[in-house]
């Protein structure tokens, strides 16, 4: 048989690498799923990484079903085989490469177990763990054991299994954390929060400065430092609004046209997952054991808080002149 060695060496190099991507990303989404389901103060939740780590979970299992492809054919063709030393060295070498990366993770969950941490979500993660170990150990002692007579079972296993873990891992995410849209949504309706909370401020300095708040928010616009925030949806014709109710009582409404309501599931679930949360006077850590979370600081103004219903949503503000005196002038 006359083989194509370097064909061999980039069919098996992208099959071992897309197996150790699919194992590690993998573990990588389900220790984030897993932080998010069962949250903690003292580790970090994982929403950010959820998306990323799926995404590069669904790229690994595309690769590697294409590298299996392609290792099939190269077998039709008679272009390898698994005598190949191409193809030892290679699933050597990814033995190696995973086995270390199966210690690390083992030993950083050793830690754990060592400080007392030995909490659901950490034997969850074990077992995590010792299913992908057991999967590496079959999958490269299968490939490494086969003759010619042996059929690919381990590794069209491994295709099937790697499909089905995805698309239940995908309907997980989408059902318990929303769909792409949804959190793309949820990350409008945060920015919109922010930049209120901002004007809400350029308001109150404009109010400490000139003694009476501003007829409108073009005026700010002579403010120096001032950046007039903008929707994020501003080209589709979305904008932030200001009324000004009653100057001499320091009433007034700051409004932006929302997509979804705070407390829409998806948005509550985000918040939980989470250790810190926006209220007028800036991020603060949570208690998560409630259903809806609230800053833990006694010192929270929770008197105007920035909850919303879906659409069109004016928040009512009035100015705290004690907190807020108006600066002397010289």
């Amino acid at each position: 048989m006359q083989h194509n060695q370097p064909r061999e060496f980039i069919t098996y190099t992208g099959y071992i690498i897309s197996y150790l991507v699919v194992a590690i990303s993998f573990l990588t989404f389900s220790f984030a799923f897993i932080n998010i389901l069962y949250p903690e103060i003292s580790g970090g939740m994982g929403y950010d990484s959820i998306y990323g780590s799926l995404g590069i979970f669904t790229t690994g299992v595309l690769v590697f079903l294409a590298m299996v492809w392609s290792i099939i054919k190269l077998n039709k063709q008679k272009l390898t085989s698994p005598e190949s030393r191409v193809r030892i060295w290679m699933l050597q070498i990814g033995q190696f490469i995973g086995f270390l990366v199966l210690a690390i993770t083992a030993a950083v969950l050793i830690r754990y177990f060592f400080s007392g941490e030995v909490t659901t979500r950490f034997l969850i993660k074990v077992g995590i763990v010792l299913a992908v170990g057991i999967d590496a150990v079959l999958f490269f002692r299968h490939e490494l054991g086969r003759t010619d007579k042996t059929k690919p079972w381990v590794s069209l296993g491994a295709c099937i299994g790697a499909v089905i873990v995805l698309i239940v891992s995908i309907v997980g995410t989408f059902s318990y954390l929303g769909t792409p849209n949804i959190t793309r949504s949820i990350n409008n309706d945060t920015q919109r929060i922010s930049d209120l909370q901002s004007i809400n401020g350029q308001i109150t300095s404009w109010y400490q400065s000139h003694g009476t708040l501003p007829e409108t928010l073009s005026v700010l616009k002579t403010v120096d430092y001032y950046t007039e925030p903008r929707d994020p949806q501003y080209l589709n014709g979305k904008t932030y609004t200001y009324n000004l109710i009653n100057n001499k009582k320091l009433q007034y409404q700051v409004c932006g046209d929302f997509e979804l309501a705070t407390d829409n599931k998806f948005v509550i679930r985000r918040e939980r997952a989470n250790y810190y949360t926006r209220f007028s006077g800036g991020s603060m850590p949570i208690d998560i054991s409630m259903e809806k979370p609230v800053p833990v600081s006694s010192s929270t103004d929770l008197t105007n808080p920035w909850d919303h219903s879906a659409g069109k949503y004016c928040f009512d503000r009035v100015i705290d002149t004690k907190q807020n005196p108006v600066f002397k002038r010289d």
